[in-house]
């Protein structure tokens, strides 16, 4: 994140395009691709078809970055991350708009199901990870038995 650009400190306040691609250190081409594959809306597009981005739709372009940076997601994974989480914010809302405690529950049941999703997703990333790991790992091991023989040979 580039420290000439701040995210928007309220909800009305709106980065145009470029700023928004400085803030988050990534092409504006980028942010268009991702509104192509229905990843990010941008809040406003003036009569100049110039796109305007709040702090929510930069709090997500972050969420995204995270994805693909921390977990190594790809962009159909992040995508229905995404969806998922969309879903989770339905039932927040839905949560504290009711006082029904039946409701409620089957909100929370809901709820659990799909942060029990969110955690398969994440399960198989770390596996795909540990079983890299563990090759790379196999790999230091041979190169160093490698390396004593070598060494002895001298």
């Amino acid at each position: 994140m580039k420290d000439n650009v701040r995210l928007p400190s309220d909800e009305s306040t709106l980065l145009k395009i470029g700023d928004a691609a400085k803030f988050l250190d990534i092409s504006t081409r980028t942010l268009r691709y991702y509104e192509e594959l229905g990843l990010i809306h941008p809040t406003k597009v003036d009569s100049n078809s110039e796109r305007h981005y709040s702090k929510f739709d930069i709090e997500r372009l972050l969420r995204i970055k995270e994805l693909q940076d921390l977990l190594g997601f790809r962009l159909n994974e992040i995508r229905s991350f995404i969806n998922v989480e969309n879903k989770l914010e339905v039932l927040r809302n839905s949560y504290r708009s009711t006082e029904s405690k039946e409701k409620q529950m089957h909100i929370v049941e809901d709820a659990i199901e799909i942060n029990t999703e969110i955690l398969k997703m994440i399960a198989v990333k770390l596996s795909k990870i540990e079983t890299f790991h563990t090759e790379i790992s196999l790999k230091v091991k041979k190169l160093k038995t490698l390396k004593t023989q070598l060494l002895k040979d001298q």
